[in-house]
């Protein structure tokens, strides 16, 4: 009898070595600054307390057993306390594959009474029934829910508000991708752009997006849906008489003083209104109760009008805009970062040139001349003026390009009359 106990002793021996282990990495991380890491002082002393109070009374026990006990049962306790971690990830390794097989073999209720409304649904939107189930019986803390649509057209506002007003009531949260446009020529599928999770009380959280669509992270909201942002402006035109018109739609929320725009849609109103393309930019500020700061115009004098929108209403009138040049080759409009440095421009088609004008202060003003050189607007001329009225002077500084570099041309200091 006392054998078999002797032999018992020393085999917990194993765990209690274990359990050390996990003792110190519970004090770890309740004093260290790393990721995973939560600051607890009382935790880390506790829990040392109780490291050495088990393991002291252990072999205290073991010696009251047999003193001869004593340098095995530490021989195996530091054993079991360096096996602790490939315990624990062999224990995570096989829990994880279980998890997948399990995941593999089965469906989950949710998921599959979700298919059979999307099914019954007139939503071009299709459920991946497979990768669903397997993402909410592996995952178990949410839902998963893998959408894909049955066109490449992109998905639209009305359609993602459809898809949620069909979702069945539940008490997890639910995590959504969204896949749609053009399949991808590697893996044959189309690649998710959106995606999000709603909580149980239809909550946006974790939202993200591809960057045509980025706006839907901050325009969902649960009493309304995606995009509870009004037309504030319509305009249809033919950018170039090679090509169909187009309608341009500026999309956002009117105010009394400083109305805000969000995006803006181009379709063909020829073709049924068939999409074109949608323009995301940050939300504009803008005192332009009529276009609401949209300018079509040549900005690159190819032939083919361009857009812009006004971005903000700062206090000086250097007004900045976001911008997009039309793109013969790609059929698309295309955001230009240059052209969004230059404030208040103003474009000349007869001399290729852009001219933007504005103050640094009261007294202090500005002119700048731009050309385009290899499709870049360059900055090739700039005038500024500086007034001193107390002096009844006016000081002016002219830089040009000269022998390829840009120079101070002029520096002159003439009498100034208001």
């Amino acid at each position: 009898m006392m054998k078999t106990i002797k032999v018992v002793y020393l085999l917990f021996s194993i765990v209690v070595g274990i359990a050390c282990f996990y003792g110190l990495l519970a004090i770890a991380f309740s004093t260290s600054d790393g990721l995973l890491s939560h600051k607890d002082p009382a935790l880390a002393t506790w829990t040392g307390v109780a490291v050495v109070l088990g393991v002291g009374g252990y072999l205290f026990l073991g010696i009251k057993f047999d003193r001869k006990l004593f340098p095995t049962a530490l021989a195996l306790m530091i054993f079991g306390l360096f096996v602790g971690l490939p315990a624990l990830q062999l224990f995570g390794d096989l829990q994880d594959t279980w998890k997948k097989y399990y995941a593999s073999r089965h469906e989950h209720p949710y998921v599959v009474q979700f298919d059979r409304i999307l099914q019954n649904s007139n939503l071009p939107i299709k459920l991946n029934l497979k990768s669903s189930n397997y993402d909410s019986l592996y995952y178990e803390g949410s839902i998963s829910l893998n959408v894909e649509k049955t066109t490449e057209e992109p998905v639209a506002k009305t359609e993602l508000n459809t898809l949620l007003n069909l979702l069945p009531e539940t008490t997890r949260d639910i995590h959504i991708r969204v896949a749609y446009g053009s399949y991808s020529s590697e893996s044959g599928k189309q690649e998710p752009r959106v995606s999000f999770t709603i909580s149980p009380d239809k909550e946006l959280e974790n939202c993200s997006a591809s960057p045509e669509y980025e706006s839907l992270c901050y325009r969902y909201d649960k009493d309304s849906g995606f995009d509870p942002t009004e037309v504030l402006y319509s305009n249809s035109t033919s950018i170039n008489a090679a090509l169909p018109p187009f309608t341009f739609t500026v999309y956002g929320v009117k105010k009394e003083t400083l109305s805000t725009a969000t995006r803006i849609t181009v379709t063909n109103p020829d073709d049924n209104d068939k999409f074109i393309q949608e323009l995301i930019f940050d939300e504009t500020s803008t005192q332009d109760d009529h276009a609401f700061g949209f300018v079509l115009e040549d900005m690159n004098f190819d032939g083919y009008l361009d857009v812009r929108i006004q971005a903000d209403t700062p206090a000086s009138p250097n007004i900045p805009y976001f911008s997009w040049l039309w793109d013969a080759e790609k059929t698309e409009f295309v955001r230009n970062s240059f052209l969004e440095e230059i404030t208040s421009p103003e474009f000349h088609a007869n001399s290729k040139l852009i001219t933007s004008s504005g103050r640094s202060s009261a007294a202090e003003h500005f002119m700048n001349e731009y050309k385009y050189i290899q499709g870049i607007p360059t900055l090739t001329k700039r005038t500024e003026e500086q007034i001193d009225p107390q002096q009844k002077s006016i000081h002016t500084k002219v830089w040009d390009i000269t022998d390829g570099e840009f120079k101070l041309t002029k520096d002159t200091t003439e009498p100034y009359e208001e």
